[in-house]
């Protein structure tokens, strides 16, 4: 007979970064611009209140997808063994795990927009905006599991893996991954326990009465460990050399009689902050263009233009696909939205331009327009690499990591609107606790180092053998 009838634990799961997981309803805003339009965008799941919960299939989920990964053999077994199985042999145990819906406390929703950016050119592509509802950071869920029939060392071994997620760990919850979206941590507020004689003396009573649960002790450190899956978290700043300007949506119409409104900054509560789609998206358009680049310095023949496309394609399709995934593969790259230290009211850069019209070459009447960007300040993110599955794959991909990281630290990739007017030129950089400042390569060098980067010369050669073979590889297909 096992120890316990049923053990309830209750946890407190709460966001470290937005949220954004939908329900498969959409909504509709009024367009900007159009009337007789409308903006759709996904809303996440709600219940009978209103308010935003977390949907028990997916924590279950994301608690088994855990299970698998923890590096004790004999806890992954009791794990599999509470959470069952079902084999088509008939030899499959049910679940003795139940995991309920989390309820918010309280919950702030937003509306973001985001824009595919062009792989190619790293803009935004045209007609594809697109907006999603999703819950801030600081939202503090409740949720109760429940076991059935379980012994000491199981309740033991399921809070071991609960613990785990007290602090910093690899998983996230909902869509958005690679953007760092859906990072939580969960702490256990409460452990109740229901004896097998608690449930035999419960049965007794005549009156109907509550199950008599008996509190108990909560434990303080986790005997238990994820497996090494070499994920290397790197903080950086971006550095500005000139402003930046990562522009919102407009929110209203405007007449040809009337003063546009001014292209602002994204904010959050008073504070600039950089997507983190956005910082993705450049970093891998400037990976696709060093792998193009790559591609025809090695081409040993000049094939017919059309072979030439598709075999330049096929080779850079095939090395970001094996950085930052695809449909059918997780991204082995993410990136944490770019956050500021300084309100916007204190960073503001404002300017004013005309546009000029493309034929006459003057200035183009009644199209004078404002520009309100950030500058003097700087914007901090994460870097989170799987090196290991990097490494593992030998073909060189690394390498263009290190390219890329190469071009963002020497200011030669420029991020938000108005390039060609000179906005956005930034540069890559180490956070510190002094003065944000640009830093040169080789100092970058040493900072990756520091996160466990090995950036050896013999590393470094066995890089660039993998990517040429990969690379000729290719060509010959």
């Amino acid at each position: 007979m096992k120890a316990f009838a049923r053990i309830r634990i209750h946890l407190t799961l709460t966001l470290t970064s937005a949220l954004r997981i939908s329900s498969g309803q959409v909504a509709f805003l009024p367009h900007p611009k159009n009337e007789e339009k409308e903006i759709e965008y996904a809303l996440v799941y709600r219940d009978v209140l209103g308010k935003p919960y977390l949907p028990s299939t997916s924590l279950r989920g994301l608690l088994r997808a855990a299970a698998q990964d923890i590096s004790d053999p004999e806890q992954q077994q009791t794990l599999n063994t509470l959470f069952g199985s079902a084999n088509l042999d008939d030899s499959g145990n049910h679940s003795r795990i139940r995991v309920y819906d989390a309820r918010a406390k309280t919950a702030h929703t937003r509306i973001t927009t985001h824009n595919k950016i062009n792989p190619i050119t790293a803009t935004a592509e045209d007609k594809l905006l697109f907006k999603s509802e999703s819950v801030d950071p600081g939202t503090a869920f409740t949720l109760t599991i429940e076991l059935d029939d379980v012994s000491e060392a199981e309740k033991l071994t399921i809070i071991d893996l609960l613990l785990l997620f007290s602090e910093t760990n690899p998983f996230q919850l909902g869509s958005g991954a690679n953007k760092r979206l859906g990072e939580f941590t969960l702490n256990i507020d409460k452990i109740e326990t229901l004896s097998q004689d608690d449930v035999y003396y419960w049965l007794q009573q005549k009156d109907c009465t509550e199950l008599p649960y008996q509190p108990a002790d909560l434990p303080q450190q986790t005997h238990a460990t994820f497996k090494q899956q070499g994920l290397i978290k790197i903080p950086f700043s971006l550095y500005l050399k000139s402003p930046l300007l990562i522009a919102a949506e407009s929110e209203r119409k405007t007449s040809n009689n009337e003063e546009a409104d001014p292209i602002k900054f994204k904010q959050r509560d008073g504070y600039p902050y950089i997507p983190a789609s956005t910082l993705l998206g450049v970093f891998r358009s400037r990976c696709r263009h060093i792998i193009s680049s790559l591609a025809l310095s090695q081409q040993e023949t000049d094939p017919e233009p059309a072979t030439a496309l598709k075999c330049l394609t096929e080779t850079t399709d095939a090395l970001i696909d094996s950085l930052f995934g695809n449909t059918q593969r997780k991204s082995y790259i993410a990136i944490s939205e770019g956050s500021s230290d300084l309100p916007m009211s204190a960073c503001t850069h404002k300017q004013s331009f005309n546009a000029i019209d493309r034929f006459t070459g003057e200035v183009k009447d009644s199209a004078l327009f404002f520009a309100e960007a950030c500058y003097g300040n700087c914007f901090n993110f994460n870097m989170h690499i799987n090196s290991s599955a990097l490494q593992a794959q030998n073909n060189g991909a690394l390498l263009i990591l290190f390219y890329a990281l190469k071009d963002f630290t020497e200011g030669l990739i420029p991020l938000g609107w108005g390039a060609n007017k000179g906005f956005g030129q930034v540069h890559l950089t180490a956070p510190t606790t002094h003065q944000i400042e640009a830093i040169d390569w080789s100092a970058m060098s040493r900072y990756l180092q520091t996160h466990q980067l090995d950036l050896e010369p013999k590393q470094l050669e066995q890089w660039q053998q993998q990517l040429s073979e990969q690379l000729t590889a290719t060509e010959e297909v």
